[in-house]
């Protein structure tokens, strides 16, 4: 499933040929299942001829703003993605595409933008192949630029007239950029909002590991608060938003700590290292730019992948062997040797032992008469024997019975008749 990487991989496609433009023609599929409580119609009207003036991200959800403060607001799903026309696709672990259909199979909505492109920043190379250079090499790269360009004025003698300036500015206003959303399973979502950090399902997210992680100390007490296995805390996105599955995993591996391990159990030295990793798998994941082949090679994220195949043998690029479990709802990849599951102590598991002492509540005694007593002291295969004062054939004048001596009582047969008759004693 595509995560926060891949997410912000889409998110700077789409700043770098849409910003800037505006969307001339719009074309949609109408599906309701995608493109919850939005018709087509409605679609199309609020987007054409509007202006493409930014890009945001949030956790996995990521947005086209436009002049009027709507944003096109888009989330991926399972096998969702964004393409540009003319520009190669990241494949995430999926089959190649194949073929050079325009749009491509199962698109979803298809945008038509005419006008100039972005900035000099913007213009950076974000293919598929390359990673994305640091603040400080942009900075470096666009010296040399400016460098080169200068050396190659001087070389002429002359700068541009105004006339080809004017021409080369009517050829990027001239250019054209299609661009679509493509969904084979349906699990991605569209949606049009206004203003969208201020409304759900933005506003609803925690904290996203690139744009604002909370400080070490805050991080903690946010952990420390709640009583879930840290793999489930961590796919919570209205904890930490944009963590997926294998962000988890890869995360949870290189900081020691079991995906089962309950939050609140957690030593101060645990949250520290998953602090710092989740910046730094993050991070790191992104400056590849969501291309997994540029991943570090001591990645787990390289080997945890097919889980129950025959014959294939789990383990780590150190020789460590991976076990799958279930944690949270999700098949998690654990490395035993590395991540040892801690049992939960007295001081730590304060509620696991309100679980485990909770008892059951002692069942009061029934009201017993002196017959139902005397029934429940025998067996069904003992005799059983009644006392003559709770006879029914027998009653004193003042109803005030007296005791019966042992030698006066008379056994009864396992099923008495009705009317119980007494023996004689010989």
């Amino acid at each position: 499933m595509p995560e926060l990487p891949e997410a912000e991989r889409a998110r700077r496609l789409l700043h770098k040929h849409c910003v800037g433009k505006t969307v001339t023609n719009v074309q949609v599929a109408d599906d309701p299942i995608v493109m919850p409580g939005l018709t087509a119609t409605e679609f199309t009207g609020r987007l054409t001829h509007r202006r493409v003036v930014g890009t945001d991200r949030r956790g996995k959800l990521f947005w086209l703003l436009l002049d009027n403060q709507d944003a096109l607001l888009l989330h991926l799903g399972m096998t969702g993605d964004v393409a540009v026309q003319g520009v190669d696709r990241l494949d995430y672990r999926r089959k190649p595409t194949g073929g050079t259909d325009w749009p491509p199979k199962y698109w979803k909505f298809s945008l038509e933008l005419h006008g100039g492109g972005v900035t000099l920043e913007d213009s950076t190379s974000l293919s598929a192949t390359t990673p994305i250079p640091s603040h400080r090499d942009r900075k470096v790269t666009a010296k040399r630029r400016n460098r080169g360009e200068a050396e190659a004025v001087e070389k002429l003698g002359s700068t541009p007239s105004a006339k080809e300036l004017t021409n080369s500015t009517t050829q990027a206003e001239s250019a054209i950029t299609n661009v679509v959303f493509v969904d084979p399973r349906r699990f991605g979502r569209i949606r049009l909002l206004h203003e969208p950090l201020a409304h759900p399902p933005v506003s609803e997210l925690g904290f996203d590991p690139i744009h604002s992680m909370p400080t070490p100390a805050e991080f903690a007490a946010a952990v420390l608060r709640r009583r879930v296995p840290i793999k489930a805390l961590l796919l919570d996105q209205a904890f930490a938003a944009g963590v997926g599955n294998w962000i988890a995993d890869e995360v949870l591996y290189h900081s020691c700590i079991h995906p089962a391990q309950y939050s609140h159990t957690l030593r101060p030295d645990d949250l520290a290292r998953l602090h710092a990793q989740i910046i730094m798998v993050c991070q790191t994941a992104v400056d590849c730019n969501g291309n997994r082949h540029q991943f570090p090679s001591d990645w787990l994220f390289h080997v945890r992948w097919g889980k129950g195949q025959r014959g294939k043998d789990h383990q780590t690029t150190r020789g460590e062997p991976i076990v799958f479990e279930t944690v949270g709802g999700r098949t998690s990849a654990v490395v035993p040797t590395v991540q040892r599951l801690r049992p939960i102590t007295a001081a730590s598991g304060k509620e696991s032992k309100k679980i485990t002492s909770r008892s059951k509540k002692p069942k009061l005694a029934e009201p017993t008469t002196p017959r139902r007593a005397a029934l429940s002291r025998k067996s069904k295969s003992d005799p059983i024997v009644v006392p003559r004062s709770v006879s029914p054939e027998i009653s004193s004048e003042d109803d005030d019975p007296t005791p019966v001596p042992s030698s006066q009582r008379t056994p009864l047969r396992r099923n008495p008749p009705r009317r119980i008759v007494h023996a004689v004693r010989p």
